[in-house]
């Protein structure tokens, strides 16, 4: 074919044949292409008859994608394909509300917003960039400046129109029409957050549940106190003689999971292999490991451990690895011992190591015997007894706290008087009670800030030294001077506390301006975060990463779910269609990466 075309060269109608096919070859697979282009590129979205290309689209996922190396299984691929399209249809509707709110941004700004604000970014010999907020860089990020580089007269690169069209598989002109519609939804943001506003009663509120206090006195009943922390195996050996039929009972109870995986008592010697090295290095260890493991199958095993494994840790316990299952040896050790019995001996080639296994005991997967949980559950059921025990001890004592309480004027006298009557006169019981004080403190608490690094707020319900409950929270502020002591106990985290209310600070009036108006901001910032996210992660929509993330916050989702509601955004369904997975042998299943 090609003799026969050099012999038409002086054709016209040739020549005309071939000017076409490298017409074409250029329009489609020249470097403007990019890989992007296809035969016919589809529709992957539409906003308000405002395409969404297919091209666009994948352009636009495997940039992002080459930041994460991990490879992705076809149903996490198509999530991340239809993440990153709602992404850019969520600017495309931002914008939308931009334009009806009178929001426009203007040639200037769409280009320092490409370059980042860069200040050395020249326009008409001019710095254009600096006329704008220096602030706009960080709150107008634009993502994407990395991908272009200033000339040394300032303004865009040479390469500027090959990286647009190689990136983000799209025309300059198409590019920065986009550019103009981030940074429309990134106005519109932060308008949106200008005008949040909180009624003054809502921040007069916020101000008294910080700066109104109380502190309250408290008696634990908490058994824990005065039930030991732990029984020893002769207290449960003889418990256990005594409560054989609780015991069995307690064995074959419904619930109780005393079941084990295989087991087996391993002991190794270890032969190291070379990382790198020559043939000769790893020649040696091959030899090291061909000797020690002649000698292990022909002597004492331990002995041979002791002399030739180089685990020096393993020297000292004759290469003791005690009991193992799949859980907790790697899985091709696992693998070489699970089907041996007691005194087989195996070996196991990893990429650092010989080793050389000993099996010295097999326990079968299966159901715990009761003659090796006797002690076990004997300590269980011996502490349960004791802790019924202090716990009714405990009430009973609880009880004439109160009584005691009624009459005096704080928790500690009552406390004391107790414990007299309880050790007999001399105070002996008083440590078996705890008794304390919270400190002051609020129905909402404040993080504390270092610098740049802010500690968070306590939780709402967290009462100081006692723990979490919102039924004390509640109680503690209800709590006056004229009837300070809560006649019952208060379970928090299922221990009885008695509480008397110690001190009460009002919050301070009236409250002072600047602290109210700090306070409104930071509330604003709260109720911004709380319906459109946090603030470092707001522009998350503008990066294109989803990665199958759909967690959008509350206002993101009513605007996406009311757009494909009534119709404004429309999704090309085939296009996410999820390929069924195929096993390739030798090749890791992932649609690329």
């Amino acid at each position: 074919m090609l003799e026969a075309l050099r012999e038409q060269r002086r054709n016209k109608v040739i020549l005309i044949i071939l000017g076409v096919i490298i017409v074409v070859f250029v329009v489609f697979f020249g470097p403007q292409s990019s890989g992007y282009t296809s035969k016919s590129d589809k529709w992957a979205g539409r906003v308000n008859g405002e395409e969404i290309s297919d091209s666009q689209l994948r352009a636009t996922v495997e940039r992002w994608r080459k930041r994460d190396s991990d490879r992705l299984s076809n149903e996490k691929f198509a999530e991340l394909r239809k993440g990153t399209l709602d992404d850019i249809a969520m600017v495309l509707l931002l914008a939308e509300r931009a334009a009806a709110s009178g929001i426009t941004v203007t040639p200037e700004a769409v280009s320092c917003y490409i370059v980042n604000w860069h200040d050395d970014y020249h326009k008409g010999g001019k710095p254009i960039c600096r006329d704008f907020p220096p602030e706009y860089k960080a709150q107008f990020a634009n993502v994407d400046y990395d991908y272009f580089y200033s000339d040394e007269t300032g303004g865009f690169s040479k390469e500027y129109r090959e990286r647009i069209t190689g990136y983000f598989g799209r025309s300059v002109a198409d590019y920065e029409t986009f550019k103009g519609k981030e940074l429309a939804a990134l106005q519109y943001l932060a308008w949106l957050n200008g005008t949040l506003a909180l009624p003054p009663a809502t921040v007069l509120k916020a101000y008294a549940r910080r700066n109104e206090k109380v502190e309250l006195e408290y008696v634990s009943l908490d058994p824990a106190q005065v039930v030991a922390a732990d029984v020893s195996d002769a207290e449960a050996a003889t418990w256990a003689e005594a409560n054989a039929a609780k015991i069995e009972a307690a064995y074959n109870a419904p619930g109780n999971d005393y079941s084990r995986p295989l087991e087996l008592k391993l002991r190794r010697i270890y032969i190291r292999k070379p990382s790198e090295g020559d043939a000769a290095e790893k020649a040696a260890a091959k030899s090291r490991f061909d000797a020690a493991l002649a000698r292990a199958k022909a002597e004492d095993f331990s002995k041979v451990v002791t002399e030739l494994t180089e685990l020096d840790r393993e020297k000292e316990t004759q290469g003791d690895m005690g009991f193992r299952s799949a859980e907790n040896i790697a899985a091709e050790v696992f693998d070489a011992v699970k089907d041996k019995k007691a005194g087989d001996i195996t070996t196991v080639e990893q990429d650092f190591a010989y080793s050389i296994l000993k099996v010295e005991e097999v326990h079968a997967a299966g159901k715990k015997p009761l003659a090796e949980l006797k002690t076990e559950i004997a300590k269980t059921l011996l502490k349960e007894s004791r802790t019924k025990t202090a716990a009714d001890g405990l009430g009973l004592r609880g009880k004439r706290i109160l009584e005691l309480a009624a009459k005096s004027k704080t928790l500690a006298e009552a406390v004391e008087a107790e414990a007299k009557e309880a050790g007999g006169g001399d105070g002996s019981g008083a440590a078996q009670v705890k008794s304390g004080s919270t400190g002051l403190f609020a129905r909402e608490g404040v993080g504390m800030s270092y610098g740049d690094f802010k500690l968070p707020a306590p939780p709402a319900d967290a009462i100081p030294s006692v723990g979490r409950s919102r039924e004390l929270m509640k109680l503690a502020f209800a709590l006056t001077k004229e009837a300070p002591l809560h006649p019952k106990t208060v379970l928090v985290d299922g221990v009885p506390f008695i509480v008397r209310l110690k001190d009460h600070v009002a919050a301070p009036t009236p409250p002072a301006a600047k602290e109210l108006a700090q306070l409104e901001t930071e509330l604003r910032v709260q109720l911004l975060e709380t319906a459109i996210g946090e603030t470092k992660n707001r522009a998350r929509l503008l990066v294109h990463a989803a990665a199958g993330d759909s967690a959008w916050s509350p206002y993101f989702k009513a605007i996406l779910d009311g757009a494909v509601g009534n119709g404004d955004y429309k999704v090309n369904e085939p296009l996410f269609v999820v390929e069924p997975e195929v096993e390739v042998p030798g090749v890791a299943n992932g649609s690329g990466g």
